[in-house]
């Protein structure tokens, strides 16, 4: 089953790969994802302060960090949207397209800081769309870059926590309370990577399932709903299994130096620190909190990822320090500065791109 879409491919040069339509909505300008923004990063730093407060030399602590490992944990986010950008590249490059790998990264960065504002997901991948199409790229190449490498990423996310989980299952001794809460979210993460594989082998069984569920939830909300949102979930594992399945190589390789540099963030401010986190530990507290993070609960993840990070860590006995500092400084460079750099390269690329006639307005 197909949904139906506006940005079907072009007639001229079919792509090689039977890859299925996008349908890329507008995005929707929130003011309340300001207001609920602003009332996390207050009730961060409400818990955070009396930590950093607590730990009375933290602050000479973090003056006697090495630099060197300091400013190679921040240079490991150019290589996290490097990635994003070979993504991209190859993405085009399969519809016999152009788009710079820099350029690339340049988009995704500027992207994920206008989808804080503009309903996350959907509004990351409405501008992406934009300024990919406005670089010169035709419909298809667009909507792949706008949708493929964030599932791409999620999907990474989910393999990589599935993995520090299971490693802390055999390496590390748990505690019964440990073991019940790890084997729940397991289970959980096994389901969802399941039901992503059963849906790139059987789209039309797997939409006919999931549309009642998704009715049940948008009515629940108060919410309309509209089955093609389904359809088009569905439809972008679909192109994930063809593209992995055939030209897997640039895509799969921009996941990994993305998921890869940005834990070499963490791991290098853990050891900036004197604490040589287990490669375990290290996977199980990055991935899980970045993946409740991106849940559309909360901006950016804003005060549950270093909440739920904190806790993990510390739960596995890191130092609380160590913990503190590496969290608080992966948090700097993997969110808040990209995220207020992204913005002057959103204008940036509202300079430099021509706007497309089919490009996704923004609403209200």
């Amino acid at each position: 089953m197909e949904s139906e879409s506006p940005l079907l491919p072009e007639p001229q040069s079919p792509p090689a790969l039977p890859l299925r339509p996008a349908r890329i909505p507008p995005p929707t300008m929130h003011i309340v994802r300001f207001v609920v923004l602003g009332i996390m990063v207050g009730f961060g730093l409400h818990l955070l302060l009396p930590q950093i407060a607590g730990l009375q030399d933290s602050v000479d602590h973090v003056r006697r960090l090495p630099p060197w490992l300091v400013v190679l944990a921040a240079l490991m986010q150019l290589g996290n949207y490097g990635g994003t950008g070979l993504m991209m590249h190859t993405l085009v490059k399969m519809v016999d397209g152009r788009l710079a790998v820099t350029r690339g990264a340049i988009i995704s960065a500027a992207a994920a800081s206008v989808g804080l504002i503009t309903g996350g997901t959907v509004g990351n991948s409405a501008v992406t769309y934009r300024w990919v199409r406005g670089s010169g790229v035709r419909r298809l190449g667009a909507a792949l870059c706008a949708t493929l490498p964030l599932l791409l990423i999620h999907l990474a996310l989910l393999l990589v926590s599935l993995i520090g989980l299971v490693s802390l299952f055999f390496i590390h001794q748990l505690t019964a309370i440990e073991v019940a809460g790890f084997a729940v979210v397991l289970v959980l993460l096994v389901i969802i990577i399941g039901l992503a594989v059963f849906g790139m082998a059987r789209p039309a069984r797997l939409i006919d399932l999931a549309t009642p569920w998704f009715a049940r939830y948008h009515a629940w909300r108060g919410q309309p709903f509209d089955p093609r949102d389904v359809a088009d979930h569905v439809d972008q594992l679909v192109n994930v299994a063809l593209v992995l399945r055939r030209r897997w190589g640039g895509p799969a390789l921009g996941a990994v130096v993305n998921l890869a540099a940005d834990v070499a963030t963490l791991y290098l401010l853990f050891l900036a620190t004197g604490y040589r986190v287990p490669v375990g530990v290290l996977l199980a507290g990055y991935g899980l909190p970045l993946l409740v993070g991106r849940l559309p609960l909360v901006p950016g993840g804003v005060g549950v990822v270093e909440a739920t990070m904190t806790a993990i860590f510390a739960s596995f006995g890191a130092p609380a320090r160590a913990t503190l500092i590496a969290v608080l400084g992966y948090r700097l460079f993997s969110f808040w500065l990209p995220t207020l750099l992204g913005f002057p390269l959103a204008l940036y690329l509202q300079r430099v791109t021509r706007q497309p006639a089919d490009a996704p307005t923004v609403t209200t």
